[in-house]
């Protein structure tokens, strides 16, 4: 049920016996064939138009489903749920129709805004992820600086060499007459 809810997600706006060019009472044999005609004439190798692609992946996808008859049925079920709402749609009266309408629109918009807070909470971890990275870099960044800083510090202090020390080299005293 799940891989036929993805397939049709995916062919959303297309029927599958149109894709293939094939009626919906027509066999497995002739469904193999269509499959078989169209993949050779919608070849990326073979057909060079913009879409051909797009159009072998859907030939490719309808067949898996129409192929199996358990998935077949359910494609035809599904389709058959449509026609038949469809149908009670037209025969309700206009405040009925006005209220299902309204109630399938706001169906729509909750789901559309599900979508988007869960796409923007994926953004969110992915973003805090990055954070956390940069902060630990940023540590690690100060760890190091602190360490060389106190390492560099330590030998000038053991190395440094006054004034005085220089002129006691040479035998010069400095006398500080301000004591």
């Amino acid at each position: 049920m799940e891989k036929l809810e993805e397939a049709l997600k995916e062919l959303k706006n297309f029927d599958l016996y149109e894709i293939l060019e094939i009626e919906k009472t027509d066999d497995q044999d002739i469904i193999k064939k269509a499959y078989k005609k169209l993949i050779k004439k919608y070849h990326p190798d073979k057909n060079k138009e913009s879409n051909t692609v797009e159009k072998f992946d859907r030939i490719k996808l309808a067949y898996e489903l129409l192929k199996n008859f358990e998935l077949k049925a359910l494609y035809d079920n599904k389709q058959k749920s449509k026609q038949e709402r469809v149908i009670k749609k037209k025969e309700m009266d206009s405040k009925r129709r006005k209220f299902m309408e309204d109630l399938e629109n706001k169906e729509k918009m909750h789901n559309n805004k599900r979508e988007s807070e869960d796409n923007l909470k994926k953004e969110f971890s992915k973003a805090k992820a990055k954070d956390n990275k940069y902060k630990t870099h940023e540590e690690e960044y100060n760890k190091f600086f602190q360490e060389n800083l106190f390492n560099r510090t330590e030998k000038i202090m053991k190395n440094k060499i006054t004034i005085e020390d220089k002129l006691d080299k040479y035998g010069l005293k400095v006398i500080n007459k301000f004591k």
